[in-house]
């Protein structure tokens, strides 16, 4: 696990530093937070997350199940796709 939150850390000092323009980091982000999901959502990752308190920052139950787990990040996957979306439209609409 520690080896994972370093991994993503240094993706993310890499994205911090990427030269490249916006709409690419946006890309590029959105791509290590699909990583994440497909993780959850069909890799099982969600069943070794069961149990804990994932949501530490809210009031929300602490005990979530893994089909929990899997509905929370499928209902913020598809809204964060959105919003990609509409970014990607914008930027072939307007450059």
């Amino acid at each position: 696990m520690i080896a994972a939150l370093f991994s993503v850390n240094f993706i993310l000092q890499r994205l911090h530093n990427y030269t490249g323009d916006y709409f690419t980091r946006i890309t590029m982000g959105y791509c290590l937070y699909s990583l994440i999901c497909i993780w959850l959502v069909f890799l099982g990752g969600a069943q070794m997350l069961e149990g804990r308190r994932i949501l530490w920052f809210t009031q929300l139950d602490t005990d979530m199940s893994a089909e929990e787990i899997r509905s929370y990040t499928v209902f913020c996957w598809i809204g964060i796709s959105l919003l990609y979306a509409l970014a990607a439209t914008a930027q072939i609409l307007y450059g």
